[in-house]
């Protein structure tokens, strides 16, 4: 599992036992991406589907999955 701290709430990134990868923020499911580095894409361009962090263009993700806090 990987982990954002962003201002708005925390991004998880966790394999969802199917071969996808679902991405979180706080308790919330948003969305199921093939690998997590789609994941971090979705994050980085604002397109998670949670309009609080899509519409905050003026908070910038990290960019690569390497930035993320990884959680074994």
């Amino acid at each position: 599992m990987w982990y954002y701290y962003s201002p708005l709430g925390t991004f998880t990134i966790a394999p969802n036992g199917a071969g996808g990868y679902n991405l979180w923020i706080d308790t919330d499911q948003l969305q199921t991406y093939i690998g997590p580095e789609a994941a971090v894409e979705a994050v980085r361009l604002h397109k998670t589907g949670f309009k609080a962090w899509d519409e905050r263009a003026d908070v910038e993700a990290p960019a690569s999955l390497s930035l993320w806090i990884k959680v074994k």
